[in-house]
């Protein structure tokens, strides 16, 4: 049976030919966008009602001066309204490209994020997992359809481990690529279960922003960026 190796990630620098991506969603901005629209009606409604009551108000008795001066005061303050979200919109905007061209700084990068999926690509998957004391664990590797394709149990050190699996199956068959996912239990010496925390480790290739948060590719995987707990080696 092929076994496994326990290999430590490195980091690399932005890789050549990797292309950024450049679509940004707006979805975030529809909202706004639709409240604005609402609000800019409402402020035309004010200011026809206005004039409409000046043009038919009675000369021998004409609208009271303290109202007048109300009715001002509160076009007034729909006006600054109106401008204020035109502003905080133009805000929002500017700091979504901001944040999305920050982000792009991750493509090229070799990051371990929270995760137990990622992909077999050319013989090679890469996962961490931290455990919370010195164990006896089982790692199963299981395809897209939950089947166990392939299991390996050792000795492990309390805290970050990393496990690399070839591709090659139960009985030395050589899996397809795709997207994979490990299953790992433990115990110490004294039968009790460990704790276990499973990440993800590779390249990552691009950015997507579509749904409104930025995802990293990685290994053919979408990996929330929160997610990320190291960059580099």
């Amino acid at each position: 049976m092929t076994t496994t190796t326990q290999t430590a990630t490195s980091g690399t620098g932005f890789g050549a030919g990797v292309t950024a991506p450049t679509t940004l969603s707006v979805a975030n901005l529809t909202s706004t966008q639709s409240a604005q629209s609402a609000l800019s009606g409402n402020y035309t409604t004010f200011l026809n009602l206005l004039t409409t009551q000046l043009q038919n108000q009675d000369p021998t008795n004409p609208m009271d001066s303290s109202q007048f001066t109300q009715q001002l005061v509160e076009y007034s303050q729909v006006e600054q309204q109106i401008n204020t979200n035109q502003t905080l919109t133009q805000i929002a905007s500017s700091m979504s490209v901001s944040n999305a061209t920050s982000m792009l700084s991750y493509v090229g990068q070799t990051v371990t994020a929270d995760g137990s999926q990622t992909m077999l690509t050319s013989g090679n998957a890469q996962w961490s997992f931290a455990l919370d004391r010195n164990a006896t664990a089982t790692v199963n590797v299981l395809n897209s359809s939950g089947s166990v394709v392939y299991s390996q149990t050792g000795s492990y050190a309390s805290g970050s481990n990393s496990f690399t699996w070839n591709g090659q199956g139960t009985g030395g068959v050589a899996e397809p690529n795709g997207t994979y996912t490990i299953q790992v239990s433990g115990q110490d010496a004294s039968g009790n279960a460990a704790k276990v925390t499973t990440a993800v480790t590779g390249q990552v290739t691009g950015v997507d922003f579509t749904s409104g948060q930025p995802y990293l590719n990685i290994n053919g995987s979408k990996v929330s960026v929160w997610s990320v707990s190291t960059v580099g080696s």
